[in-house]
């Protein structure tokens, strides 16, 4: 792996190592329905601590709503009524009545964020009312398409987790509106605050001193539209020249047909370079008018994409939804050294999953896989040495050339007599395919996630972490079981909508892939048991390969001396895993918290300590101490725990229940502790006992700052 001063042109290097959700307002009286605001205005301000865009209720769209929505049905009219195939008074009445239409629909179009949502109502004889929580809220996609700059205005696309649709769509926004409501909308999903009252310019926009991972230039995107074969785009257009401009297409290819007849084979081959040469055009304008400066930007929590000419989008992804990485390298790109990077993201609805599932459209083999293993946080698996598949799989795609050839050859005698058995000859490029097959076959498990590799005329390398996975399939057809072969499927939360399939294991060793189902099963069966945030964070109990990962947390948050405490806690005979918790979110730990049973003089048991706290410096603020402190409390309260008691250096530990201990009769056996940092957190099995609580050197350098809870490291 290169060393980050050594990172490939186009990819930055990565950075040195280094709340929960809001569910409304407990006891708040809703506020009487307010009357929309007026169009146009300006994004609502407020006091401090108050919701501004609750307080002033629902709101309209931008008037430009109208024409946004026009355009998108009475364009393809218009283009009709400028070649001369639809009649004037027919295009005049469809105009007018898209106009009218999109005045009432304007009208009843409302859409407000409360406390915990975003909710739309729109609809005059079926009216609808959508209510999309803001901590179910994925992706929030900001599209300028030709008809929204047109007008001078941004729409937005919102994505809720789960969803099989887009949810929620704002098509004509203010840009400086849009801004700012898209990075309220992604902060409070996490339970972050509003901040309305801030300028769009002041307000940090999402994905704003975010790292750059890709810039893309538009000589590249000229490379990819050569070499990605976007047939679809072509055969998109073809099919709507033929329906709308159904003449003029007869037209030409009555002209084409009369050329050709009169030059014989050469104005074939004409015509044929002819196409191609447009398919090429055509594929390199839509490559790069849809991929147009592609930037790819990346903070803690997400991956952010901007691209486009005319349509331009700036897109969310999610990075704990992240389900695979695929590396993809056709024939041209391959021999080029080129290849393309794409995410699968659990839940993406509608076009947002094809719209945001492309991380890199193009660039070289060596920058695609250092992107790819970044974005699972795995930058050393963009060397990682595949293992080959066993000779049985090998012979069987040799097996497959033979036939094939065999079937060609029979079928091209039987049209063309003995000059078919030049058919034969076929054996050596269909052998070579075969052989060039066996060799992109390849597998890994470096430890956390499974790297698999497949295919020859698109080769797809994917990192699918372990912790993604909702259950593995085994399938061994007689022919593989002949050669002692088996197939492995692994089955993630894959979007609806989305192409392809699952990452598959294809002809691994039978004994091998048995195995691995039933590891990689063990492994699902676990990951389904474990809950995750909307932010995919996760609180368990510590395993032993966390050791070093905790140990840097408290060194980064209280010092040496803090690590070097904890570290003895943990070898401590008396050291519970169970109460041993830390706070990860794709593999990276986030924070540690370590409860430890203390007791009380004159009695067995019932109290412990909230002995070791530490949270990324990078994470904070970010309410990973509060899930913390709440699991920790839960899981000492399953060991019998009656009290869990802290010494604080002044975080605020009310809020978890925490009081003054020495107003429920408890004392600290170190006289040196403030009675103002020493605090109790009661538990249900608490018996009301006093007295002097047995550190036994448990909070040892507390009185000097480096003690135990929140302030001790």
């Amino acid at each position: 792996m290169s060393s980050p001063s050594e990172a490939p042109a186009g990819l930055v290097p990565p950075p040195p190592p280094g709340a929960l959700p809001a569910s409304g307002r407990p006891g708040q009286v809703p506020a009487p329905p307010a009357a929309a605001l007026p169009v146009g205005a300006p994004p609502p301000t407020g006091p401090p601590g108050a919701d501004p865009w609750a307080q002033e209720g629902p709101r309209h769209l931008h008037p430009a709503a109208v024409g946004v929505w026009s355009l998108a049905g009475i364009g393809p009219l218009i283009l009709l009524l400028v070649v001369g195939t639809l009649n004037l008074v027919i295009a005049a009445f469809i105009i007018v009545f898209s106009l009218v239409g999109s005045t009432v629909r304007w009208w009843r179009f409302r859409w407000q964020v409360t406390d915990d949502a975003l909710v739309i109502e729109q609809g005059l004889l079926q009216r609808q009312r959508r209510v999309i929580p803001l901590e179910r809220i994925q992706s929030v996609e900001a599209v300028r398409q030709l008809r929204h700059r047109l007008f001078g205005v941004t729409g937005l696309r919102v994505e809720a987790v789960g969803g099989s649709e887009t949810q929620g769509q704002l098509d004509a926004l203010r840009p400086s509106e849009a801004a700012q409501l898209r990075a309220d909308l992604l902060r409070r999903r996490r339970g972050g605050p509003a901040r309305p009252s801030e300028s769009a310019a002041e307000a940090a926009a999402p994905g704003e001193g975010a790292d750059a991972l890709a810039l893309v230039p538009a000589g590249q995107l000229v490379v990819a539209g050569l070499t990605g074969g976007r047939v679809g785009v072509v055969a998109a257009l073809l099919g709507f020249a033929s329906q709308f401009f159904a003449e003029q297409t007869t037209a030409v290819v009555e002209y084409v047909s009369d050329f050709v007849g009169a030059q014989g084979l050469q104005g074939l081959l004409v015509a044929v370079a002819l196409f191609a040469a447009a398919v090429f055009l055509l594929s390199v304008g839509a490559t790069v008018l849809t991929f147009w400066r592609f930037t790819l930007t990346r903070d803690q929590r997400n991956l952010y994409t901007s691209r486009g000419l005319l349509d331009q989008r700036t897109g969310t992804i999610p990075l704990h939804r992240v389900q695979t990485v695929r590396v993809e390298e056709n024939l041209v790109r391959r021999w080029l050294g080129r290849a393309a990077v794409r995410v699968e993201v659990a839940g993406q609805a509608g076009d947002a999953a094809e719209a945001t599932s492309m991380a890199l459209p193009i660039g070289s083999r060596r920058m695609a896989f250092d992107l790819a293993t970044r974005i699972i946080d795995r930058p050393e698996l963009a060397d990682v040495a595949l293992e080959s598949m066993p000779r049985g799989a090998r012979d069987r795609r040799l097996v497959r050339a033979l036939l094939a050839t065999v079937a060609l050859t029979a079928a091209a005698v039987w049209f063309a007599d003995a000059v078919g058995l030049a058919a034969a000859l076929l054996v050596v490029p269909l052998s070579a395919l075969a052989l060039d097959a066996y060799r992109a076959l390849g597998h890994a498990e470096p430890g956390g996630v499974v790297v698999a590799r497949s295919g020859v005329f698109v080769r797809a390398t994917t990192f699918t972490p372990e912790r993604c996975l909702q259950g593995v399939a085994l399938t061994s057809t007689p022919l593989q079981r002949r050669r002692g072969l088996a197939s492995l499927e692994l089955h993630i939360a894959r979007s609806p909508s989305a192409g392809g399939g699952d990452p598959e294991l294809v002809d691994l060793d039978e004994d091998l892939a048995r195995a691995e189902l039933r590891r990689l099963a063990a492994l699902a069966a676990h990951a389904g048991r474990q809950r995750r945030d909307v932010e995919g964070r996760l609180v368990r109990p510590e395993q032993p390969r966390d050791a070093e990962a905790i140990a840097a947390l408290h060194r980064a948050s209280g010092g040496e001396r803090a690590a070097d405490r904890v570290a003895a806690l943990r070898a401590g005979h008396g050291f519970d895993p169970a109460l041993s918790l830390v706070c990860e979110r794709g593999g990276r730990l986030l924070g540690h918290a370590l409860v430890s049973e203390v007791g009380l003089e004159g009695h067995d048991g019932g109290v412990h300590a909230l002995a070791a706290l530490a949270v990324d410096p990078e994470q904070e603020g970010e309410g990973v101490d509060g899930r913390l402190i709440k699991a920790a409390l839960a899981a000492a309260a399953q060991r019998g725990a009656a009290r869990v008691v802290a010494v604080t250096e002044g975080e605020d530990l009310g809020r978890f229940g925490f009081e003054p201990a020495a107003e429920h009769g408890l004392a600290p056996d170190d006289a040196r502790i403030d009675e103002a940092r020493w605090l109790v957190r009661r538990l249900p099995a608490d018996d009301g006992r006093t007295g002097r609580v047995r550190l036994a050197g448990l909070l040892d350098g507390a009185a000097t700052g480096g003690g135990a809870g929140p302030g001790s490291s």
